[in-house]
């Protein structure tokens, strides 16, 4: 007889288990997405054992998003970890006459001639073949992977991927795989590549842990041009792929695979997000060119890598980028490099549905700056001549720009530059990082653009008169962010509590202003939570509609590393 757990339908039994690990997280006091993924698992193996219907459930949760590590350690019953220490110069001084202390007995590998201040790396392999139990139960558990990840802070050796490769006989390792994120620059990718992913993410390495170990950066050179070289192949062998971001493949060789001899892409045509970083050269030489041909594109995000420009574009020096084709699909374009170089590529890129553009600008000391300032007005004012119209999301990254580029409170006017953002007249949302001139006047931004509903600006630190001109002059704004709040607000005369029945004058328009967020909160071992409740009182009697959801004030320091700055990496630039 089937007990009543058995009877319960299995897409609820799903629903259950997937928000399991969230509500075991939540009674820890993790913010979500932090904390022990341990957790996680162990929540899900015990469901796994109530019965058969728990299990086939929990199994599916449980491995369907998997670091590749841990599926070594889970069904390989002898797979080791070793770690390599990243010893200091002093050491590898040591090393090079002999005086080394050879830590092999305590399952240490020490790496010398190394100079890194990041902690030390792990590796993993399997010491003998792979039993026909472990590869059963390999095969038992890996389709139910669809995302996979091989982050760097652990590598596997090359030999565990050909042990795989034997049993494997030419089948997909992880044959309904969806998503793979793989984080080291290494050919194995080959081993683990399917034709049902649909997401591809080739990180670059901003913080040089590949890089670190002087003793092996001539293996990881070879290493790295075997997969560059490998990867054209691979992607042409993922037909459903939708989702590809990548590293930065430096070299026009490294693209050429990528075109066929009649100009055709032989990427996924499938491809709608794609974020790159190359250099200007590549771009406009090969890459560029291949991209177009891209016919679903939606997102396009580029980043300019190296040092900036190797070549003197001028002001209307001619590129021949008559092969470009228009981008016809695409709504989101995300651009970062130095003016000119920006430049160039929208006026390349003709996108006429185009309604979310980022653009990130930097300078170099030897740039010269009146040429890269009307580089960036002429591609400001491409923008206006041809998306008018559709744009209503803008983010513009100028904080390395050294001169104003928006109103000020001492300078209510645009600048030169940016006076073609003047006529994008239907922006709903804006973000601007404007540096150090943290002094933008936000009502100087709405009369300028009066459908703006959001407005992100994480450089600036609004004061308590700030605020209550916003309140007076910006009554559709519904979000707002900034870095932080002025330490005026520390010093705020006490506030009375609310009165609702206050300010009844239908005449008045009543602020829309929904939701603040900062980056930061103040800091204060004065009383903390009385200032945060007289901020908070102060800010809605400006605000009658805002929802105060975090901490204003506190006794310690947030460090950057806080759950609270996820929307700004995740919108912006």
């Amino acid at each position: 007889m089937q007990s009543p757990v058995d009877r319960l339908p299995l897409e609820l039994v799903d629903e259950i288990l997937k928000r399991l690990p969230i509500a075991a997280h939540d009674q820890l006091d993790h913010p979500r997405g932090t904390g022990d993924t341990s957790v996680h698992h162990a929540v899900l193996a015990s469901c796994a054992r109530v019965s058969r219907l728990f299990h086939v459930s929990a199994v599916r949760v449980l491995w369907r998003d998997q670091h590749l590590g841990w599926i070594c350690r889970a069904i390989f019953r002898d797979f080791i970890r070793r770690n390599v220490s990243r010893s200091d110069r002093l050491e590898a001084r040591l090393a090079a006459v002999g005086l080394d202390d050879d830590s092999e007995e305590e399952g240490n590998d020490t790496a010398h001639g190394a100079y890194s201040t990041f902690p030390d790396a792990q590796y993993g392999y399997l010491p003998r073949p792979i039993s026909a139990e472990e590869w059963a139960r390999f095969e038992h558990y890996a389709p139910h992977v669809h995302v996979l990840r091989y982050t760097r802070d652990e590598t596997i050796d090359s030999s565990f991927f050909l042990l795989l490769q034997q049993y494997a006989r030419r089948q997909p390792l992880f044959p309904n795989l969806h998503e793979l994120i793989w984080e080291h620059a290494t050919p194995e990718l080959v081993s683990v590549v399917s034709p049902s992913i649909r997401i591809i993410r080739l990180p670059e390495d901003e913080e040089n842990e590949e890089y670190a170990a002087e003793a092996q950066v001539n293996v990881f050179h070879m290493r790295r041009h075997v997969f560059k070289a490998l990867l054209p192949t691979v992607l042409k062998g993922v037909p459903s792929l939708e989702v590809l971001k990548t590293r930065t493949l430096g070299r026009e060789t490294f693209w050429s695979p990528l075109r066929a001899p009649s100009g055709e892409c032989l990427l996924s045509q499938s491809i709608r997000v794609l974020h790159i970083s190359e250099s200007f050269t590549t771009l406009t030489r090969v890459a560029l060119v291949i991209i177009s041909s891209l016919q679903r594109l939606v997102e396009l995000s580029i980043k300019c890598s190296g040092r900036g420009p190797k070549h003197n574009l001028g002001m209307g020096a001619a590129l021949d980028l008559s092969d470009v084709r228009p981008f016809n699909r695409l709504e989101r374009l995300r651009i970062k490099g130095f003016g000119i170089e920006v430049t160039a590529l929208i006026e390349a890129i003709v996108a006429p549905v185009l309604e979310d553009v980022g653009i990130g600008v930097y300078t170099e000391h030897h740039q010269n700056q009146t040429r890269a300032g009307l580089a960036l007005g002429v591609a400001l004012d491409t923008l206006r001549r041809r998306n008018a119209d559709t744009l209503w999301r803008l983010h513009l990254d100028v904080r390395s720009w050294p001169v104003p580029f928006f109103p000020t409170t001492t300078e209510p006017t645009f600048a030169p530059i940016a006076r073609p953002l003047l006529d994008l007249r239907h922006l709903r949302y804006v973000s601007i990082f404007n540096g150090g001139r943290a002094d933008v006047s936000v009502p100087a931004l709405v009369a300028a653009w009066p459908d703006l509903r959001t407005l992100i600006m994480p450089a600036q630190e609004p004061s308590p008169d700030m605020l209550t001109a916003i309140a007076h002059t910006c009554t559709k704004l519904e979000s707002l962010s900034f870095d932080s709040l002025a330490k005026e607000f520390l010093d705020l005369p006490p506030v009375a509590a609310e009165n609702p029945a206050a300010s009844t004058d239908s005449d008045v328009a009543i602020p829309a202003l929904r939701e603040l967020r900062l980056i930061e909160r103040l800091f204060t071992r004065d009383s903390p939570d009385a200032k945060h409740e007289n901020i908070t009182r102060f800010l809605r009697s400006l605000f009658p509609r805002l929802v105060v959801e975090q901490k204003l004030v506190g006794a310690d320091p947030v460090p950057y590393t806080d759950m609270s700055l996820a929307w700004y990496y995740e919108d912006n630039l």
